[in-house]
């Protein structure tokens, strides 16, 4: 079966591996060896992308989250345009909502500011706010709010000009990696684009925020690796 992500996944004191697979979603212990949970994909096969071609459906994108009410989650989107919100109890897992109808593309990359932190804020820093992004195939970002387990609504979206590759949330910022190789960035407080960077020159194909400074790397296709600072608005 084949794999698209593969991601360390910290809620609390507890790490898991999750893969997404053309299959669905597996969620294994902190060591990989004990299979906690399985969430099989149900929208058919194949789906359209952004582009209108037809791809094989899968599952990619994936983050922690943590509701309002003081809930731990696991979300991962598919090809289809679905998320699934897995929530966890301190024993076990359970997709308690799955979010559907607000991405007609393939979602490419899932974020939340407890997801930055890798799980948990830093000593000081302000709780993490309770939302989660997602960002498709057709260059749409999307932010919810996490009220409860079985309650994300959508606040706002934002489309952009390329598709995206990945998307990070810290502070009132979400920071948005294009596919063209620009990083936007997004104010959750006025809901637009406040700042534009043109970080590389050909494909822009990873992203990762600083788990306490507020720096992020990248790295693209034409063999740079950028570390930045986050800007203010």
């Amino acid at each position: 079966v084949a794999a698209y992500q593969v991601r360390l996944v910290t809620l609390g004191a507890e790490s898991f591996f999750v893969l997404a697979t053309a299959n669905g979603v597996q969620i294994y212990d902190g060591k990989g060896k004990q299979l906690m949970y399985s969430h099989a994909l149900t929208e058919g096969k194949t789906v359209l992308t952004g582009s209108g071609a037809e791809m094989a459906n899968h599952a990619r994108g994936i983050c922690s989250t943590c509701t309002a009410d003081g809930y731990a989650q696991i979300c991962v989107g598919s090809a289809a345009g679905s998320i699934f919100v897995i929530t966890y109890d301190g024993e076990n897992f359970h997709t308690s909502t799955t979010l559907q109808g607000q991405h007609a593309g393939s979602i490419t990359d899932l974020g939340s500011e407890v997801d930055s932190y890798r799980g948990a804020a830093p000593t000081g820093a302000e709780a993490p706010r309770p939302i989660l992004v997602s960002a498709d195939d057709a260059g749409l970002v999307n932010v919810w709010a996490a009220n409860t387990p079985t309650d994300f609504a959508k606040l706002f979206g934002v489309q952009l000009k390329a598709p995206v590759a990945t998307v990070a949330a810290r502070g009132d910022q979400v920071i948005v990696a294009e596919a063209s190789g620009v990083v936007s960035f997004v104010s959750l407080s006025t809901q637009r684009v406040y700042c534009e960077l043109q970080a590389h020159s050909r494909f822009l194909s990873a992203m990762d925020l600083h788990p306490w400074r507020d720096v992020f790397a990248t790295v693209a296709e034409d063999s740079t690796v950028g570390v930045w600072a986050l800007p203010k608005e």
